[in-house]
């Protein structure tokens, strides 16, 4: 069997709700962290997966987190909280995948801004 490809859509996001397009790379609502945390809940299969592919902008990166905490690999999370696990999906942030606009929402932040938001992940690839 071939490998299978889903393609999903962060989370609310702030800029959606308020309709506010001049916020610097907003993060997920309440309601947005409640649906991706549903997501995670919902999934087909999330056994199978093997490489979760995000964005850089907050509100992609916190949907994968929130949405696959038991199916990603520990490394991407503080060793305190118990989620992850052994030898879990890799985590992979690609510039490539980000919003292609010029608006503030969608321009993401820099390196060393997603490393102290996100201090479990790895931003090296990004200048």
């Amino acid at each position: 069997m071939g490998s299978i490809i889903f393609i999903v859509r962060h989370a609310e996001s702030k800029h959606n709700v308020d309709k506010d397009f001049n916020q610097f790379d907003p993060g997920l609502t309440a309601f947005g962290v409640q649906q991706a945390e549903q997501l995670g809940r919902t999934f087909p299969d999330p056994k199978s997966i093997s490489v979760i592919l995000t964005s850089p902008l907050q509100r992609a990166i916190q949907t994968s987190l929130l949405a696959f905490p038991n199916i990603l690999d520990k490394r991407y999370f503080d060793s305190q909280s118990g989620q992850g696990t052994d030898g879990g999906a890799e985590l992979l942030i690609d510039a490539d995948a980000q919003e292609r606009s010029d608006l503030p929402c969608d321009t993401g932040l820099d390196r060393a801004s997603l490393g102290k938001m996100f201090p479990h992940l790895d931003f090296c690839q990004f200048t």
